[in-house]
């Protein structure tokens, strides 16, 4: 018995067959070329262009309340080249006061750029706000971002964190506290320690995460605006000091949660000479 479909006269097989190789003496013929489907070509992004802004908020201390006569700076960047930001150009500020109800708002021009920072978009300007209460501000830098014309930035100015050398306390990150105002820390969220050092040695300072936390901090010792010494998440630091000595410490803490993240920090000072 033939098996159906075995042979060369068998049906819609033969056809196929006939069509790859020019019929049943297996002679084959020229391929046809194969043609390409046309290439779809990618959407051109719009063009950036120099858009008017206003600019409104409230700046508070960490207690919520207003804080009149702080001091408000907004930078940008308000030129565009071949159609994208031109990072070369001169950044530009603008400066204000906050009201007796700590408001403050003004009109700027600048460029919305898209993609100034991987973990935002839409961003306008950025900024600080500050209040001169001793050695060191209280300051909240912040970048400002809208998708329409008017931007609403309020600004947070949390305390410094004061404590002697081997003491401890707590120090609470919130999802929208200030961004570290260094080149290098920019992705990075800050809250400042400052450690009053009675004598020589070297200082520790550990951050150890509270009600299950698990995000390490890391460090950043500074004297007035310049970075001294970085070290990283291990929650741990030692630094080297010397008797009398205010030292500025900025924990860092990676953006984008959304519940507060506490930390216990503690000190301790080994003495001898540095």
């Amino acid at each position: 018995m033939k098996t159906p479909g075995r042979t060369c006269a068998s049906g819609l097989i033969l056809v196929a067959l006939l069509a790859a190789t020019g019929g049943c003496d297996g002679n084959p013929t020229t391929p046809s070329p194969v043609v390409a489907a046309p290439s779809v070509p990618a959407p051109t992004p719009a063009a950036l262009t120099v858009t008017p802004f206003h600019i409104s908020g409230v700046v508070t201390n960490e207690d919520g309340q207003p804080q009149p006569n702080a001091q408000v700076v907004i930078n940008r960047i308000n030129a565009v080249r071949d159609g994208k930001l031109d990072r070369s150009a001169p950044v530009i500020w603008t400066e204000t006061r906050t009201d007796a109800q700590g408001r403050y708002e003004m009109d700027i021009e600048a460029v919305r750029d898209p993609f100034h920072k991987p973990w935002l978009s839409s961003i306008v300007a950025w900024g600080y706000a500050r209040v001169d209460s001793g050695v060191f501000p209280d300051e909240d830098f912040q970048y400002l971002t809208s998708t329409t014309s008017t931007v609403v930035r309020n600004f947070r100015l949390n305390r410094f964190v004061t404590v002697a050398a081997g003491a401890s306390t707590t120090v609470t990150f919130l999802p929208d506290d200030s961004v570290c105002a260094w080149s290098d820390f920019q992705n990075t969220l800050c809250r400042y320690l400052r450690v009053t050092v009675p004598e020589d040695g070297t200082l520790t300072v550990s951050a150890t995460p509270l009600h299950g936390v698990t995000t390490p901090v890391s460090f950043v010792v500074l004297e007035g605006e310049d970075l001294l010494i970085w070290q990283g998440g291990s929650g741990t630091m030692n630094y080297p000091v010397k008797a009398g000595a205010q030292i500025l410490i900025a924990l860092n803490m990676p953006p984008g949660f959304s519940q507060a993240r506490s930390y216990e920090i503690t000190t301790s000072l080994h003495a001898g000479s540095q």
